[in-house]
């Protein structure tokens, strides 16, 4: 399970683990930090859909208010 706010680092991790032979992606939880948290399930759905992963769940943390 990969946790994420959607930033270039985060997406370059996922980028890697989905590469790795070895790594079962299962799921990945989507935060607040610097994208709201729906943009940054949006943003993670996009980038799985691309690496041929789009059957891995994302799940949505609330926002900070």
């Amino acid at each position: 399970m990969a946790d994420t706010d959607r930033w270039a680092d985060d997406a370059l991790a996922l980028l890697f683990l989905a590469a790795r032979p070895n790594v079962e992606l299962i799921a990945v939880r989507s935060a607040y930090d610097n994208v709201s948290s729906p943009v940054a399930a949006e943003n993670a759905l996009r980038l799985l859909d691309v690496c041929g992963l789009d059957p891995v769940p994302v799940a949505v943390v609330p926002t900070r208010r």
